[in-house]
């Protein structure tokens, strides 16, 4: 464990506070240093941060102005607040993340290289949702279970509803997922979600439901994985097809586990 553990954690969306609020924030300000400061004046997240950690979300859109002056509190370890001339030492360990390309913003004249060089030091990339499809499922139990505190409710997934959501290529990621897990929740008659509720509010392009040719050696498991989606995907059109020509029959899902047959010869 870091020597950090213990101190302060913060988080600050450099993109939800408005440009001209957001300096005051990361570096504070003293007694009058604005119409309208606090006559005691205010800590910024830099100093609340002291010893600890701060997180800097949406990096990206942070004001060109305002990351020369974080350049800065990196290179010297010391903040000054608005209307003082008085540096602050502070020693705060820095955490950024952003969706957007850098490399682009730079090319752009949108992001300073030196600030991309001196954040990025242990760069780590999360792979969209579409690429790690072994997560959805989890992330959709986990969000179902902070729903079903929210709404003091206990819906369930079933299996097919989970295979579903393992189809769509989520766009959106994980704050999509989350929405939709929370609407499912919302819009569903029945504590219990099956294929049928899911794929009314997702839709599925040709891309998702394109049958996964298997054309390169892979392990069994993602073998079956792939085989279990198809057959899901053909259960969903078969339904829809019946569905169109038997009004009133309700919607049961058959669907077990696939069978495939491992050939050692």
């Amino acid at each position: 464990m870091g020597h950090r553990v213990m101190q302060p954690f913060l988080k600050l969306n450099c993109g939800a506070i408005p440009e001209n609020l957001l300096e005051s924030e990361l570096f504070g300000y003293v007694k009058g240093a604005f119409t309208g400061a606090s006559t005691n004046g205010k800590k910024g997240y830099f100093e609340q941060a002291n010893g600890g950690v701060l997180f800097l979300d949406e990096i990206g859109e942070m004001p060109l102005q305002l990351q020369v002056k974080l350049l800065r509190v990196l290179q010297e370890n010391e903040v000054v607040p608005l209307g003082s001339t008085k540096a602050v030492p502070v020693d705060v360990q820095i955490v950024a993340a952003t969706n957007r390309n850098l490399i682009d913003m730079i090319k752009q004249g949108k992001f300073r290289e030196d600030l991309y060089y001196r954040l990025n030091v242990i760069p780590l990339s999360v792979p969209p949702l579409r690429e790690r499809t072994e997560d959805i499922a989890l992330l959709a139990m986990h969000f179902l279970k902070q729903f079903n505190q929210k709404y003091n409710k206990n819906y369930t997934f079933m299996p097919d509803a989970l295979n579903l959501l393992e189809l769509y290529s989520w766009p959106g990621n994980i704050r999509e997922l989350q929405n939709v897990v929370e609407r499912l929740i919302v819009v569903s008659d029945s504590e219990t979600i099956h294929a049928d509720l899911v794929s009314q509010l997702i839709k599925l392009d040709q891309r998702d439901t394109e049958a996964s040719l298997v054309n390169r050696v892979i392990p069994m498991r993602q073998a079956k994985e792939k085989l279990e989606k198809d057959l899901v995907l053909l259960a969903m059109k078969q339904f829809k097809k019946n569905n169109t020509s038997r009004k009133g029959i309700g919607y049961q899902p058959i669907l077990g586990q696939p069978q495939v047959s491992e050939n050692h010869g």
